[in-house]
C-alpha cells in the first residue's frame, strides 16, 4: 500500500515497498510528484508500480516461477533446452519425453519423486514395451537434463537420477555392442561394398562414400558441402551447416548438429580426389540440363549430388545402402567368399574413420575427437572406436597411409559402369611398365569379350565414350585412339595411359 506525504518544496512523495528476491529485506522506493490531486496521486502510485516491476525483472533469474508439478518442470527444460540445437534434435527429443510422460504422470509432484521410485519406473517401462538398451538409455539421460535443470533453477536440492542405475538383464546391455560390431567393416567387406557401389549408374555414390571414409563426416555434413566450404591451397573443408532433409524432395541447410561440430577438416588424397570428381559430375549434370532441361532437376550448390541434381540426403543415400547390401546378402557369398552378415548405415563409415586413427601411430584422440567434432572425447574413443595444427597434420598422414600397397585395404576396385572398363582397366595393370598399347580390331574384340559381330559405329557410340569416362579417373594420360586405314576403314585402337595411376600420383 503507497502512502503520500508532502516535501519542503511543494511537491508530493509517493512512497512503497517491495521485498528484495536476493536478500529477502523490505526495500523502500519512492516517486517524486506534482499536485494534490487524487488523479495526481493515482498516477503517481502507477509510475511506482511500474518501477517496482522493472526492478523485479531483472531479478527474475534469482527467483524461478514455481514449479511443483512434473508436467511444469517438463515444459520448462524444454522451453530451455531446444533454444541451442537444431530443430530435428527437438523433434527426436519430443519423442522421447512422451515416453517418459508414461513413466511419470504430470500431475506428480517434484519433490516426491526419488530415485527409488525412478528405478522403479524405468525397469518397469523396460520389462512392459521390451525396449532396447539405447531406448533406455536415450530415457534416462532426458532425465537426467530435466532433473538437472530442476537443481540449477533450485526447484530441488539434488538430482534424484544422479544415483539411479538401469537394471536391465544381461542381453540387453550387449545389443549396443552388437550393433557397432555390425555397422562396422573389416577391410575385405569394405572392398565387397565399394566393389559394388563402384557399378553404380550415379558414380557419386561411390565417391561420396570413399569421402566418408577417409573424413568421418556425418552424412548431412557431407551433403551440405558446397565448392566454398573447400580450401584446396591446403587440402581442407570447413564444415559449418548441415543437409536437413524436409519433405519429399525438399531439403535446408541447417546448423551442424553441436558448436563442437563447426570444425576445419584435413583432406587425405583419397578425399579430396573424390571432392574434385563429384565437382566434374556436378558440373556435367548442369551442363546437360542447360542443353536439356527436364522437370525434375533441382538446381543447387551441394557438391554430392544425385542425377537429378538434388544433394544427396541422408534418407537417398541410405536407401542406397540398402540395395547395394540386399544385394550383398543374396550374393556375397558367390562373389566374394563370404556371406555377408552386416548391417551398414551411413555412420558406418564414421565407425571406420575413427577406429583407423585410433589404431595408428602418432594421432592423439583429442586430436581425433576435433576431427569427428564430438562434445564428448568419451563418446569418440569408447562409442565409435572399435586440437591443433600438429594433430590434423597427422591425421592426414595417417590417412593418406590407406594408399600404401602393404595395406590390406583397396579403396580402388577394378569395377566400373561398362564391363568392358572392367576389363580392359585389368590389362593396362598387368602392362603398367608401359605408356601405351596397341589392339587389331579383331585383338581388341577378343581381349575385351566384345561379340565378334559388333559394328565399330556401336563400338564409337556405346563402349568407346564409357571406356574414356571410366578409366580417366584411374589414369592420368588415358586415351584411346582409333587406328585408320585405306578408305579411313578401322583396323584397330591405340590405348594412351601412361603408366601412373591418378591416385596414385600428386593431385
Amino acid at each position: 500500500m503507497a502512502s503520500h506525504v508532502k516535501l519542503p518544496s511543494g511537491n508530493f512523495q509517493c512512497i512503497s515497498r517491495y521485498t528484495n528476491p536476493l536478500t529477502g529485506k523490505r526495500t523502500k522506493i519512492t516517486l517524486t510528484y506534482s499536485g494534490s490531486t487524487r488523479k495526481a496521486q493515482r498516477n503517481a502510485e502507477r509510475e511506482l508500480e511500474d518501477k517496482i516491476d522493472r526492478i523485479l525483472e531483472e531479478y527474475e533469474y534469482a527467483q524461478p516461477d514455481r514449479i511443483l508439478r512434473f508436467s511444469q518442470l517438463v515444459e520448462k527444460w524444454l522451453e530451455h533446452w531446444r533454444v541451442g540445437v537444431n530443430e530435428r534434435t527437438v523433434e527426436r527429443e519430443i519423442l522421447v519425453i512422451r515416453r517418459v510422460n508414461e513413466l511419470i504422470d504430470g500431475d506428480v509432484l517434484v519433490e516426491s519423486i526419488t530415485p527409488l521410485l525412478l528405478e522403479k519406473l524405468l525397469t518397469d517401462y523396460q520389462k512392459k514395451y521390451d525396449s532396447s538398451y539405447s531406448t533406455m538409455i536415450h530415457i534416462k539421460s532426458t532425465l537426467n537434463k530435466i532433473f538437472r535443470y530442476a537443481v540449477k533453477h533450485r526447484i530441488l536440492v539434488y538430482s534424484p537420477m544422479s544415483v539411479v542405475e538401469l537394471n536391465l538383464p544381461r542381453e540387453k546391455k550387449m545389443e549396443p555392442k552388437i550393433r557397432r560390431k555390425l555397422k562396422y567393416l573389416e577391410p575385405h567387406e569394405l572392398n565387397a561394398f565399394l566393389t559394388e557401389v563402384k557399378k553404380s549408374v550415379n558414380p557419386v555414390y561411390y565417391h561420396l562414400t570413399l569421402f566418408l571414409v577417409n573424413t568421418g563426416l556425418r552424412i548431412g555434413e557431407a551433403g551440405a558441402l558446397t565448392v566454398d566450404d573447400v580450401d584446396f591451397e591446403n587440402r581442407r573443408i570447413t564444415v559449418t551447416k548441415n543437409l536437413i532433409q524436409i519433405g519429399k524432395g525438399k531439403f535446408e541447410y541447417g546448423p551442424p548438429k553441436t558448436e563442437e561440430s563447426e570444425r576445419v577438416v584435413g583432406l587425405s588424397q583419397v578425399a579430396l580426389k573424390s571432392l574434385i570428381v563429384a565437382m566434374e559430375k556436378s558440373k556435367q549434370l548442369d551442363r546437360r540440363y542447360q542443353i536439356k532441361p527436364w522437370k525434375s532437376y533441382v538446381q543447387t550448390d551441394s557438391i554430392f549430388r544425385t542425377l537429378n541434381g538434388a544433394p544427396v540426403t541422408s534418407k537417398s543415400y541410405r536407401t542406397f545402402i540398402h540395395r547395394i547390401q540386399d544385394d550383398l546378402r543374396e550374393n556375397c557369398e558367390s562373389k566374394y567368399g563370404f556371406k555377408w552378415v552386416k548391417n551398414i548405415t551411413p555412420h558406418s563409415f564414421r565407425f571406420i574413420n575413427i577406429t583407423y586413427l585410433k589404431d595408428s601411430e602418432g594421432v592423439d584422440p583429442k586430436s581425433i575427437q576435433s576431427h569427428v567434432g564430438h562434445t564428448n572425447l568419451r563418446t569418440t574413443m569408447n562409442v565409435y572406436a572399435q586440437t591443433s595444427n600438429k594433430g590434423t597434420t597427422r591425421i592426414v598422414n595417417a590417412l593418406d597411409h590407406w594408399l600404401d600397397k602393404d595395406n590390406p585395404l583397396d579403396f580402388y576396385p577394378e569395377v566400373f559402369c561398362s564391363e568392358y572398363s572392367t576389363r580392359l582397366n585389368k590389362i593396362l595393370r598387368e602392362n603398367i611398365d608401359k605408356d601405351v598399347i596397341k589392339f587389331t580390331l579383331e585383338d581388341f574384340k577378343r581381349a575385351l569379350g566384345i561379340p565378334p559381330e559388333y559394328q565399330t559405329r556401336h563400338l564409337k557410340n556405346n563402349i568407346l565414350q564409357k571406356m574414356i569416362s571410366d578409366l580417366s579417373e584411374e589414369w592420368q594420360a588415358f586415351d584411346i585412339e582409333t587406328i585408320y586405314g585405306k578408305m579411313r576403314k578401322i583396323l584397330g585402337y591405340k590405348i594412351t595411359y601412361g603408366n601412373n595411376l591418378v591416385l596414385k600420383g600428386n593431385l
